[in-house]
């Protein structure tokens, strides 16, 4: 089963060391085919193995923080089949193959943050709460052309109204939350927040049945992965060329 591997990288704030590491994880760690691609402003220092595109022409930055990554969705994108849309500050635990095997790309997926309290979506929403989170989502083919065409449609209203203080995944969770498929429980975890609310919220966990960890500081929240604890700066250096 071909999977497509795509990250983002803009910026200064991570190093293209944050994307080798990635790829080095999968190459060592994920049993079956990838490809890996990189989508980025700046691609120095990159391993020689990643497909890299310039951001500019590929998904460009838009008003909304990450909205850049809808065009990702388009059933028109240059990548088909199966893909994989995956932070560069997550953290790759164990071989994604048994889960991506039995999911089969079914439908598209996302992470829902359920190491928050979930009736807060309710008392919250549309103010602080988001109960979607894009770090690892997974699709094939067209299956999220929908939310392409509905931001493509309304793109300047939708800057208008979330303007830079917002996110993707606050469109996604205002607009799409009742539509949209997660990851079941005990695939990925925060390291900084917990893997479920109540009862398993403690932080900077390794986790070891979980199959990946994310970190979460788009926002100014969470731990920096360089800034973790041994166990988990181990593992994201443990396989460094």
């Amino acid at each position: 089963m071909l999977i497509n591997f795509i990250t983002f990288k803009w910026g200064s704030k991570y190093s293209s060391l944050y994307v080798n590491r990635v790829y080095w994880a999968m190459k060592a760690l994920y049993t079956s085919e990838f490809i890996f691609h990189c989508i980025t402003d700046d691609p120095e220092g990159l391993d020689k193995d990643i497909i890299v595109r310039d951001i500019q022409k590929t998904a460009p930055l838009n008003k909304v923080f990450c909205t850049n990554r809808f065009n990702t969705f388009s059933k028109d994108f240059y990548i088909k089949g199966n893909k994989i849309l995956f932070d560069i500050d997550g953290l790759i635990q164990k071989d994604l193959y048994l889960y991506l095997k039995e999911y089969n790309f079914c439908e598209p997926r996302f992470v829902e943050p359920i190491w928050q309290d979930k009736k807060l979506k309710y008392e919250n929403y549309h103010n602080n709460t988001c109960m979607v989170n894009s770090s690892f989502i997974t699709w094939k083919d067209d299956q999220l052309n929908f939310v392409y065409e509905f931001y493509k449609k309304h793109k300047k209203l939708i800057e208008i109204k979330y303007g830079p203080a917002n996110s993707s995944d606050r469109i996604l969770f205002n607009l799409f939350y009742d539509v949209l498929k997660f990851h079941p429980k005990g695939i990925i975890y925060s390291y900084s927040f917990g893997a479920e609310h109540p009862n398993d919220l403690e932080i900077e966990k390794y986790r070891t049945e979980y199959y990946m960890s994310t970190f979460l500081t788009s926002h100014g929240t969470g731990t920096e992965l360089h800034d973790a604890k041994q166990w988990a700066t181990d593992m994201w250096e443990k396989y460094d060329r």
